[in-house]
């Protein structure tokens, strides 16, 4: 794997339940992930440190600016949301109102990277067409909040629910971050998960999305993803 497209975080796992089949869970390592929500010098300091050329600075991110973008933070106005919840249904959105222009910026570091799974993501950004925005949903919410603390206080990773009702059509689980760029990232890249069922849960064309980002007993956090429709798409 060359430096250009290498910036090791950790070891962690991820979890996908996709419309009610068997779950999928598998090891994943955590890699091509660049936080350019980070400051400049934080950014710099870490090219440096893993040989990176810092060939981001280059990229003009002020296009995101136009107004019509200003429509991905849908989750703005959700109070029961926190900071960072609600930062993860922005990097989604932005990324299914323009994919291509999602893979020319943020993911700008990964357009000439070999490896598969960041090589096929821009291959994904590229062929995708402008999808639904995701919008906060509250019974979505506490579907995913009551996973979220269940499996924190048990250590638990998976979609087996004990106390918890499953009022979802989709959901990713996440573990060891409590980061939005780094969550979406990496479910976006699903580095190591052959069926990429992350990604395309991601990109597929829910419009409803409910996010809970809570402590776990054995990975620090937990990140859990649940999809849905609203009642005119179902």
């Amino acid at each position: 794997m060359s430096q250009f497209c290498f910036f090791l975080l950790c070891i962690l796992n991820q979890v996908l339940y996709l419309d009610g089949n068997a779950q999928d869970t598998i090891i994943i390592k955590k890699s091509f992930v660049i936080d350019y929500t980070k400051d400049r010098e934080a950014r710099k300091k870490a090219y440096e440190e893993m040989h990176i050329t810092a060939f981001d600075e280059c990229v003009d991110f002020t296009v995101w600016d136009k107004p019509k973008y200003k429509a991905a933070n849908t989750a703005a106005n959700a109070d029961y949301l926190t900071p960072e919840e609600k930062k993860v249904y922005y990097y989604l959105n932005l990324m299914r109102l323009n994919p291509s222009l999602f893979a020319d910026t943020y993911l700008h570091h990964l357009l000439n990277c070999t490896d598969y799974y960041p090589r096929s993501l821009i291959r994904d950004l590229r062929q995708l067409k402008k999808k639904p925005l995701l919008y906060p949903d509250r019974k979505l919410y506490e579907s995913a909040k009551c996973h979220a603390i269940e499996s924190g206080e048990r250590g638990y990773h998976g979609h087996d629910r004990i106390h918890c009702p499953e009022d979802f059509t989709a959901e990713c689980c996440e573990y060891g971050d409590d980061d939005a760029w780094r969550i979406v990232m990496n479910l976006l890249i699903d580095e190591g998960v052959s069926s990429l069922g992350h990604r395309y849960a991601c990109m597929t064309d829910y419009d409803r999305l409910g996010v809970s980002i809570q402590p776990h007993k054995t990975s620090e956090f937990n990140a859990v993803l649940d999809f849905g429709y609203s009642s005119e798409n179902r």
